[in-house]
């Protein structure tokens, strides 16, 4: 504005830009969740949880036991695709078996 204020607040000598304004969560990086690919072996836990459609609280406590196998390098942590798919074959042979008794 004329007396060197936009919004009641000194710019500091900067003129306003109306652009950047308009412009929302400039400069801030959104996570993003890449789409598994069938070559890959190794996801990461979001990739993962999308897969099978499970939590990453529920990923961990499968890694934790030991139920599905995980590589661990620094503080990433990989899934095994292979592992993941086997024990979800296993769970749903398990439930079926269940229902029918």
């Amino acid at each position: 504005m004329a007396d060197g204020t936009h919004n009641g607040l000194r710019m500091q000598g900067r003129t306003p830009n109306p652009e950047s304004e308009n412009r929302v969560g400039q400069g801030v990086r959104q996570p993003t969740v890449a789409r598994p690919t069938p070559e890959r072996e190794w996801l990461t836990y979001a990739e993962a949880g999308e897969m099978v459609g499970l939590s990453r609280v529920t990923l961990w406590k499968l890694v934790s036991t030991g139920e599905v196998e995980a590589a661990r390098v620094g503080r990433a942590v990989r899934i095994n695709r292979q592992s993941l798919t086997a024990y979800m074959k296993r769970s749903a042979t398990g439930s079926t078996d269940i229902a029918h008794d």
